[in-house]
Formats: structure tokens, sequence, C-alpha cells
């Protein structure tokens, strides 16, 4: 027989065997398994803890589309309810999606300051009232878009309406949330026709090529369109350049493979990416200085200087290179100086 072996009889049960191996083992054999079980129970235990922070962070995405389909079918349920009230001449009146309209903002604000800690710098360059075009940097997934159009609400009691992308049309279920919130797909003529009935309206040049393929320095991914240069100077509307802090760093695109993803868009326009996060980082909007319509100016050079003004911006209220941990840090760093102000 070999020394150290077990001879083994096959009419013995397993807890037999196991029991005669371990009358076997000295001391120094039993401390040892004792520490390699704890090690593996470490291990398996961080493995747990990454894994559950991998699922939450690829999570928090899906959370954002289930609202917009709570807020859907928060719609629907109050047109239904709402059917027979405020029906004129076989058309809803204007007036009737006011109620659930602040109702939806009043929801938003407060995920706005909750979560977000969300506050607006120069909200008096927008107009009491009259018509502006907003020109908005695209962060990875737009929640300033809908953070700002709550603040107008709210605040100043005024509408906005927002330039879309066409696929979130496809999106089954929302296109009600989209019409009562006034968001559209274009052209350029419908955006002059919304100027000129005296509306606020947001559009983002870079779309969402800039939302996905931009980079942590806050790069404008324009291409040199002018199109929305064209609307301001056709409606004769001032535009205001609007920039929020942290807009990438809250979402996050995955990197991996993005040199073919990019290709893949600008084939089919089909945005296939994979978000994570919802990183509670200080987010601030800021309204930017009018630049009022001269009919001397072309649209190239109005183009121009909304995206230096829109580049300083950014350059004055964004820690760059951007990251989570410096949006973090503005959030809790602020917090600490009101804090110190108080006392």
């Amino acid at each position: 027989m070999v020394e150290g072996v077990i001879p083994l009889n096959r009419t013995e049960s397993v807890v037999q065997v196991v029991t005669k191996l371990y009358s076997t083992l000295t001391m120094e054999d039993m401390a040892m398994i004792t520490i390699l079980q704890f090690l593996f129970a470490i291990i398996a235990d961080w493995y747990t803890l990454v894994l559950t922070l991998v699922i939450i962070l690829f999570f928090f995405p899906v959370v954002i589309l289930i609202l917009f389909y709570a807020v859907a079918v928060f719609l629907y349920a109050y047109k239904s309810r709402r059917r027979g009230q405020y029906k004129e001449g076989g058309c809803w009146s204007t007036h009737f999606w006011n109620s659930a309209r602040l109702s939806v903002c009043t929801f938003i604000n407060l995920l706005a300051k909750y979560w977000h800690a969300h506050d607006v710098v120069g909200l008096e360059n927008v107009p009491d009232r009259g018509p502006a075009l907003i020109v908005m940097y695209h962060g990875t997934l737009p929640l300033d878009a809908y953070y700002i159009l709550a603040k107008l609400q709210l605040s100043k009691k005024r509408r906005l309406k927002i330039v879309v992308d066409h696929f979130l049309f496809k999106l089954p279920g929302l296109k009600c949330l989209l019409d009562v919130f006034g968001c559209f797909t274009g052209p350029s003529s419908e955006c002059v026709k919304t100027l000129k009935k005296g509306h606020l309206l947001a559009i983002y040049p870079g779309g969402v090529r800039e939302a996905i393929f931009a980079n942590d320095q806050y790069s404008l991914e324009w291409n040199k369109r002018i199109g929305f240069a064209k609307v301001a100077m056709a409606a004769k509307v001032p535009v205001i350049p609007v920039f929020t802090s942290n807009c990438r760093e809250c979402f996050k695109v995955v990197q991996t493979g993005k040199g073919l993803l990019r290709w893949i868009y600008e084939k089919t326009k089909i945005p296939l990416v994979l978000y994570y996060g919802g990183f509670p980082v200080k987010m601030r909007t800021t309204f930017g200085p009018r630049i009022d319509y001269d009919p001397n100016r072309t649209p190239e050079e109005l183009a121009e200087m909304t995206q230096a003004s829109l580049t300083k911006i950014i350059q004055e209220n964004q820690r760059l290179p951007g990251s989570v941990i410096g949006g973090l840090k503005d959030r809790w760093m602020l917090q600490h100086d009101l804090i110190e102000k108080v006392k």
C-alpha cells in the first residue's frame, strides 16, 4: 500500500470515507484547510459584490426607460379618465394636458433636485415671453433636457418644445408622452413655424453622434452643421447656448468596439450602444448670454458664434477631463461649502 493513501472499501459510504480522511489529517493540515476555506469565502463574497454592482450599474438605464413608460401610462390614464372634458370642436383643447403636464414636471423637478442636486444659472437669459432657440450640448442621455423643461414650466410658466431623434417615435407606447411635451423631429420648416408662434425651442446640433461618441473633454460633434442657425435666422429669434455640467458622467457608454459601433451608426443611424451608470453626480445647467438676431449676420457666422459661446461655457463650468469621481466630488464639495456657510 502506498504511504498516505487511504484504502477504499466499496461498501463504505461517502460520509465514512470523508470521516476516515479527516482522521488522518494533522493539526497543521486542518489549519491550512480552514485558512483556504476562509479565503474562498472572501473571494466568493467579493465576486458576489462585484456582480451585484455590475448588475445595478447596467440596470439604471432600464429604470429610466421604465420611468418613461410609467409617465406614458399615467398620461394615457389621464386622457381616458378626462376624455369628456375640455373637448372643443372635435379636438383636444390646448388646456387639456395642463394638470398632467404640471404633475409630471413636479416629479421631474424632485428627481433632479434629490438625485443630481440640479440647479440652474442664468435663467434670466430666457425671455419671459416670446420665442428663442435654445442650443444645447447633448449629454450621454439627455436627462438635463427634461430637467430644464420642468424648470421652465414651474419657474417661468413657459413650455419648452424639443427637437428629438426619429428613433424615439419608433419606441412603442411613447408617442403620447412625446406629443404632450412638445417633442417632434423637425423638419426645419416646422421648427421655424414653432418659433414664429412664440414658443421656446430646444435643439441639439450634435445629435445622437455627440451623445454617444464625444469624449470626456466634452468636445462638440457638430460636423459643421448650421441648420439650427438657418432656423434662427429664418424665424428672426435670439439663440441661447446651454450646457449642463457632468451630463456625460451621469450615464456612460461602454467603449469596447466603439469604432465599429460608430461605423454602424454612420451607415444605419441606429445607436447600438450599451449604457450603464445612473451616478448621482452634480448637475448644473448654465444658460449663456443671448445672441440676438442680426439680419446682417450669415448662418455660418451665427453657428460659429454659438459654437464659440458654448465651448466657453463648457470650459468655465465643466471639470476637464470629465469623470464620475469628479462629478461626485463637485456635488460633495458644493454641499460641504453650503454647510460651512450655514455654520
